[in-house]
């Protein structure tokens, strides 16, 4: 069983129970189908938008040494505009802009450790582990709650991943 597995189970055991973890056929699925049928056998079991909640709990982000820096930036920044010209000096893999109150990420490259070498098309439901990434290392930077919303997906054919963080600062 590979780590996102791992991580998977204890994300729906944590939710939910541990009979129901025991009642997924993780263990039998092959590495070559497995994000295909990770996203079947969760949204087969639980529905679709029960999966996606699941699915977003099994990230492999944390927080690191970039998070800290980008946090204290924001904390230094006079606004969110100036915080994006920042981010994107800071952490040059992924461009930010701003629009009205809402913070973007745009990863212009598939980064999942687990489907970036994939050639084929996913479910909506997999990719929810990247906002599940973003709630978890944005939220720290912003210090807030946040509800990112995935927009574009490279593996769900879009030439990028487009993330929307909406923000109401004080």
């Amino acid at each position: 069983m590979n780590d996102h597995q791992l991580r998977l189970k204890a994300a729906i055991a944590k939710a939910i129970d541990q009979d129901n973890v025991s009642l997924l056929a993780l263990d039998e699925i092959e590495a070559a189908n497995y994000p295909d049928a990770i996203c079947e056998e969760v949204t087969r079991k639980f529905g679709t938008l029960k999966a996606k909640t699941l699915i977003e709990g099994a990230h492999c982000g944390k927080l690191g040494k970039i998070s800290h820096i980008l946090k204290e930036g924001f904390k230094k920044s006079l606004s969110l505009s100036e915080f994006s010209r920042l981010h994107d000096q800071i952490n040059p893999h992924v461009r930010s802009f701003v629009e009205d109150n809402s913070f973007y990420l745009v990863y212009p490259h598939c980064y999942c450790p687990h489907v970036k070498n994939l050639k084929l098309a996913l479910p909506e439901v997999w990719c929810q582990c990247t906002k599940g990434y973003v709630k978890e290392i944005y939220g720290y930077i912003f210090n807030k709650e946040i509800n990112p919303l995935l927009i574009e997906s490279i593996k769900m054919g879009s030439d990028k991943c487009l993330i929307r963080i909406d923000l109401c600062l004080d």
